[in-house]
């Protein structure tokens, strides 16, 4: 078994007030990317579709006991049931609104922006946490201070944290939740692995409560942290050594110490609330989503729920559209006849192809490279004791969980990426350490190459990543894009729409 240097153990890279400097000045970037550099963080994404009051209503019925919504504030997303309108988004992004009911602006202020913004700025600070707590069990030298240093900016001006900053809407915002909640159960599941090298009762029960309020904002998202939860349970109460007839006594009994009585006890608390809210949106507890027949969207348009009956939410046979959509965008491509590469596909099994054309590739190609790295090195940091193999597969699968979700989702969304990071980040995360652990593993030449790859990746990530951004930001808002004129016309006509100014400078 390898041991990190002690003279390494308790050395910080950084201080907190470091920290909180960077964090601050990257916050103040966000906002100036998510309001488009006004710093008007209070109007609405769209002036004529105020759905950023829905959560704004949500809270104010919740109060009441009451679990609809007005249906000015959720227009043509609502469901009718019994002659009251509901919504589908989970309750937790309507109860960080309660500041606005103190202060009496509950009922005109849109913080759906700021909120963005906000959550971008909680996921940065749990992801830098990770980093760091990975860094300090490191021994120091140039490969750990190269990977440091580009994966630290790539996490403040890359990747999740700017491609999602849009104009703000209700629909970014409950994903951006989701994926501060997830950021914060990464950082729990690499202080778990690295830097306690236990997980403790308290441990569990923060990491089943993160469940649990993912429950209460983006189910996909849930489910994946309830996986990994309930599999860390699960192989931490299973002995690593021992027979068969030994190990299961042993792991009944464990199956009811503290920890994971505590555990579940958690997840089966959130679960009762969410059933709660289930249960009065849709008269069933175990029913996430909405009856497709109450849906004013379907009404309206009757075509998409004919699609929907016939192929299902969620459908395996659009695994292999999915991977092209979100990794090689070649369904982009536009045939002789004006449509797109794999119309026929996408007007038959899907409800929505949503621009701008990505790939992780582009996006997230550090991400990619250090999460090669922890797969290429598991089975040696399992054999060398560095890493609980089983814990790490446990979460791994968890986080997998969101992904196959949304490879094979009824509607492929631009904002849907975040689902992905969870998993990306923590193989990144876990990537680092396995490289650095012990440089000696690596010649000073693969070390040397290693490092030049570490920062063309990042750099290009990072630049890649405000470019979706602003594609993002000048894509149309629809479900179904038409591009007779090409993909360049298109953004050329959106830039000139959405920012004249910048257009004119550019003399378009």
């Amino acid at each position: 078994m390898i041991e990190v240097h002690p003279v390494h153990r308790n050395s910080r890279t950084f201080p907190g007030l470091f920290y909180a400097v960077l964090i601050l000045i990257t916050a103040i970037y966000y906002i100036l990317l998510v309001t488009d550099g006004k710093l008007d963080l209070f109007t609405p994404f769209d002036p004529f579709m105020r759905w950023g009051m829905a959560f704004n209503s949500m809270l104010e019925h919740l109060r009441h006991g009451e679990f609809d919504v007005d249906a000015a504030a959720i227009g043509f997303e609502g469901c009718v049931r019994d002659g009251k309108t509901y919504t589908y988004f989970g309750i937790f992004p309507a109860l960080l609104r309660f500041p606005l009911l103190l202060t009496g602006t509950l009922a005109r202020l849109d913080v759906t922006r700021l909120y963005c913004a906000l959550a971008a700025v909680v996921a940065l600070c749990f992801k830098l946490a990770s980093l760091a707590l990975i860094n300090d069990k490191l021994p120091k030298g140039r490969l750990q201070a190269v990977a440091f240093f580009v994966i630290l900016l790539s996490l403040l001006l890359g990747g999740a944290q700017i491609q999602f900053l849009n104009k703000g809407s209700i629909y970014q915002e409950t994903i951006d939740w989701a994926g501060a909640i997830a950021a914060a159960f990464v950082y729990c599941g690499v202080r778990g692995l690295i830097a306690k090298r236990e997980f403790s009762t308290g441990l569990i029960a923060a990491m089943a409560g993160l469940a649990g309020l993912g429950l209460l904002t983006r189910a996909s998202t849930a489910l994946g942290l309830y996986v990994a939860t309930g599999l860390l349970v699960l192989v931490l109460a299973w002995p690593p050594a021992g027979s068969l007839g030994d190990r299961l006594p042993r792991f009944v009994r464990a199956l009811t110490n503290t920890r994971t009585v505590v555990g579940i006890a958690i997840l089966l608390g959130f679960i009762m609330v969410s059933g709660i809210v289930n249960y009065q949106r849709w008269g069933d507890p175990l029913k996430f989503f909405y009856d497709p027949h109450t849906y004013i969207t379907y009404k309206m348009m009757p075509e998409r729920l004919a699609r929907l009956e016939a192929h299902g939410v969620f459908n395996i046979e659009r695994l292999w559209y999915g991977m092209l959509y979100y990794f090689s965008p070649i369904w982009a491509i536009i045939r002789p006849d004006g449509q797109f590469l794999f119309s026929e596909f996408e007007t038959r099994m899907l409800d929505g192809v949503e621009p701008p054309p990505s790939s992780f590739l582009l996006s997230d190609p550090l991400l990619l490279v250090l999460g090669g790295a922890f797969l290429f090195q598991l089975p040696r940091l399992a054999r060398e004791r560095l890493l609980d193999f089983r814990a790490a597969a446990a979460l791994t699968i968890g986080f997998s969980i969101p992904v196959f979700l949304i490879l094979t989702f009824f509607y492929m969304g631009f904002r849907y990426r975040m689902e992905f990071y969870p998993f990306l980040e923590f193989t990144a995360f876990l990537g680092f350490y396995a490289t650095c652990v012990n440089p000696a593993q690596l010649s000073a030449l693969w070390r040397s190459r290693l490092s030049l790859i570490l920062i063309a990746s990042a750099g290009f990530g990072i630049i890649y990543s405000h470019f979706a951004l602003l594609l993002y930001k000048i894509s149309p808002f629809t479900y179904w894009v038409s591009v007779p004129d090409g993909w360049v016309d298109l953004y050329l006509t959106q830039l000139k729409l959405i920012f004249p100014s910048i257009a004119q400078r550019l003399h378009l």
